[in-house]
């Protein structure tokens, strides 16, 4: 059952990790996306159609509580995802192009091989969002739990520190960045319960 709390058995002690609660987020565009849904009608049709085969998309992760300390209130949590700008924490989730190296060069010291099937399934579970005040974009979301290995990139190889930076930053490298590897998940969603969230339907506008 995916929406059920769910505990999984990795070689590291959660003592040494950082508990952290957020939601990983993939923004789209609206235009697009309903491009792709007239084409299966028109494929449908027998008529001519185009076969989309990627969309522009930008993936985040907005944290609501690292350890004990709480980083977003409920309240915010709308605006922040909205006006969403990186900073100087790096959160970074499994992903199977970049897991092997991270754990290679030390980043990453378990195996996230359930974590990355996890994120990965999820994200196709969930719907497209609408947020009230963006008629631009829409979003696939997870709601997450779990734990996360904690990376200040001076404590990283100096010869993987400009590879950190320029696969997962988007800020200015400084000396004051930090990871959070997330590597453990104890709980998920794909069904956001937030006033602003619409589900939207294709074909219904």
């Amino acid at each position: 059952m995916f929406f059920c709390k769910t505990s999984f058995v990795l070689a590291q002690n959660t003592d040494s990790l950082i508990y952290i609660k957020g939601y990983y987020m993939s923004r789209f565009f609206k235009d697009e996306i309903i491009f792709s849904y007239e084409q299966e009608v028109n494929r449908e049709k027998k008529e001519s159609y185009t076969v989309v085969m990627d969309y522009r998309q930008f993936s985040f992760f907005v944290p609501t509580q690292v350890g004990n300390k709480i980083v977003c209130k409920k309240d915010m949590i709308t605006e922040k995802i909205l006006n969403y700008k990186q900073n100087d924490s790096i959160y970074v989730i499994p992903y199977k192009r970049y897991n092997d190296l991270l754990k290679r060069i030390n980043a990453v010291t378990t195996d996230v091989s359930k974590e990355t099937v996890i994120f990965s399934a999820a994200m196709h579970l969930s719907p497209y969002y609408e947020i009230s005040g963006n008629d631009n974009h829409l979003y696939k979301c997870i709601y997450v739990e779990g734990y996360a290995q904690h990376r200040p990139i001076m404590e990283i190889e100096e010869k993987w520190q400009n590879y950190l930076w320029d696969k997962f930053c988007t800020v200015k490298k400084t000396e004051n960045i930090e990871f959070f590897f997330i590597v453990k998940i104890i709980y998920y969603t794909p069904y956001i319960v937030i006033p602003e969230f619409k589900k939207w339907l294709p074909y219904l506008e």
